[in-house]
């Protein structure tokens, strides 16, 4: 059996595996936090008394102590770990089955909530996976470029990366005035550190510098799984706190845009029969792999199940069914669409839509 900690990033890759996971018994726990107190008293019985009700909502499915143990242990052990509680968060996402479990700490709220079926109830980690709520910011200027790693709750620099300095021959006289050739070869080479660094990475890039620096590294940096945004702004003198501001200010701008352009293509899309807001064609569109983008209202459940004849049952239960708008997330995120989290009354329809492929 193996237990990881995810601290903060949840990439898309990792959604999609756990999105595939299957079986029976999988317990999925959210939980808000609110650090203040040094020994987390507060959020320490939070978890207890979720893992309880889980307990007890696998002892009415008929499990028994050693099988509940199997799944729940792990996490029953941190409710007395000092380690793990040193490190801050906003919120905590636990995911356990009998042979895996998983622990998320968050960096933005989530409700309080607990789910037990046939597959993980991923709908609130997929929404914080698409805010940006986790990014770096790098900080360009001929004094020497830092990294940062930023969130909705924190910003500090990263020490453990090594990035090129610009040498005094690279920029003689006023360092603000590089000659052409010098600064393309500086960009270059930075450029080129950044490659190595995010070959393998999935989260936003944040660029912070004069024009002059940041358009041109921008345009030559080639990273398919990162997104690189750049702000012009002299940065040699700015504080973590205004890093952190001047980032979080252009990712909610950006989104704002970003959703209105999207809520536009939904209802430009209606003239070829390509959008919709019937809760059952965003359901079997997304089964389907039909659903480029998917629109979910936030802070809404609606309980139901699709059958095998594919029609779709709705009103039902928590417990003889599931949450539509996660099985619609779940199932776009597996055919490679995009999910948007909105506010209910910016959905259109109120609960889930989607823009199809065809």
């Amino acid at each position: 059996m193996r237990n990881d900690v995810k601290l903060d990033v949840i990439e898309t890759v990792e959604l999609r595996k756990l999105a595939n996971l299957r079986g029976s018994n999988f317990v999925s726990i959210y939980l808000p936090f609110d650090y203040t107190g040094s020994a987390h008293a507060k959020e320490r019985k939070k978890l207890k008394t979720m893992l309880l009700r889980a307990e007890k909502q696998l002892q009415d499915k008929g499990l028994k102590d050693k099988e509940i143990d199997d799944i729940l242990s792990y996490h029953r052990s941190l409710i007395a770990s000092d380690f793990f509680w040193s490190d801050g968060g906003a919120g905590l996402a636990i995911l356990a089955t009998e042979e895996k479990q998983y622990t998320y700490r968050l960096t933005a709220p989530v409700s309080e909530s607990l789910y037990v079926g046939h597959r993980f109830y991923l709908k609130p980690l997929i929404s914080l996976s698409g805010q940006d709520d986790n990014f770096h910011v790098l900080t360009v200027n001929m004094k020497k470029p830092q990294l940062f790693e930023c969130s909705m709750l924190h910003c500090q620099k990263i020490e453990n990366v090594s990035l090129p300095v610009p040498p005094e021959e690279y920029f003689p006289g006023d360092k603000h005035v590089s000659q052409p050739p010098a600064k393309a070869r500086y960009i270059t080479d930075l450029a080129q550190e950044l490659h190595k660094l995010y070959a393998s990475k999935d989260r936003k890039l944040i660029l912070v510098g004069l024009g002059q620096h940041v358009g041109p590294l921008k345009e030559v940096l080639d990273l398919p799984n990162i997104k690189v945004e750049a702000i012009e702004r002299n940065s040699e003198e700015l504080s973590p706190q205004e890093i952190q501001k001047i980032a979080l200010d252009t990712i909610e701008d950006n989104r704002k845009t970003m959703q209105k352009k999207y809520l536009q293509d939904f209802h430009n899309a209606k003239n070829s029969n390509r959008s919709t807001a019937s809760v059952k064609e965003v359901l079997l569109g997304a089964k389907d792999g039909r659903v480029a983008t998917l629109f979910i209202a936030d802070e809404v459940q609606l309980w139901g199940q699709v059958l095998e004849d594919r029609s779709l049952r709705t009103n039902v239960e928590k417990e003889s069914g599931e949450d539509l708008l996660d099985l619609a997330a779940v199932e776009t995120l597996l055919h490679d669409g995009e999910v948007i989290t909105m506010s209910r009354d910016e959905v259109p329809g109120g609960t889930m839509a989607a823009i199809l492929r065809y």
